[in-house]
């Protein structure tokens, strides 16, 4: 993991209470990886990490 990042809408403290606020879990291509990113419902947290490398298939279908 190289970074973590906690943002909250209104630039108040994240607490154990708002894990059950979770509306998207997604992760992402990044250059050093991929980003895991989990939306809540006021608050985002983003990790960037180099153990798993996410690319996107422009054509998933396609064999």
């Amino acid at each position: 993991m190289s970074e973590v990042d906690v943002t909250t809408d209104g630039g108040g403290p994240f607490g154990l209470g708002d894990l059950n606020g979770l509306r998207l879990d997604e992760i992402l291509p990044h250059p050093a990886g991929c980003t895991h990113g989990l939306r809540f419902t006021a608050a985002t947290i983003r990790v960037t990490c180099a153990d798993l490398v996410a690319d996107w298939d422009p054509d998933p279908g396609a064999d």
